[in-house]
């Protein structure tokens, strides 16, 4: 048996990344996305005087998702995505107080490169 071959190697797959509900991270954080965007769409058409309850629509959706438990493999795309919430509440927040234009457009600027991030780390998520 000098020369016989070993096992026969078999491929592990890849295990998904799921979050303690059992929904994938990717899915998941695609469809808090897709409510982000609705709700951040309804304060930017908002007159500063109406802006407090779609202020208050977005924050709900950043305390629900940092309710949920991530795991590990999810954490950066979350982070990132928090990062971005937090920014484009600030900058809502100063248009709603009447702040100066460019102070409130220059915020949700930096909100740009965030949402850039997030699809990043998004993408990088097994689906």
């Amino acid at each position: 048996a000098c020369g016989a071959a070993g096992p026969t190697p078999t491929v592990t797959p890849l295990p998904g990344c799921a979050a303690s509900n059992g929904k994938q991270v990717y899915s998941l954080l695609e469809t808090y996305a897709g409510d982000w965007e609705k709700a951040a769409n309804r304060a930017d058409t908002a007159q500063p005087a109406a802006m407090a309850p779609e202020i208050e629509a977005l924050q709900k959706i950043r305390q629900d998702l940092n309710a949920q438990q991530w795991p590990a493999c999810g954490k950066a795309a979350q982070a990132a995505f928090v990062t971005l919430m937090d920014t484009t509440i600030e900058g809502f927040t100063a248009e709603m107080n009447l702040k100066p234009r460019a102070e409130s457009n220059a915020i949700l600027e930096r909100t740009r490169a965030q949402k850039e991030t997030f699809q990043a780390e998004v993408q990088k998520l097994p689906r």
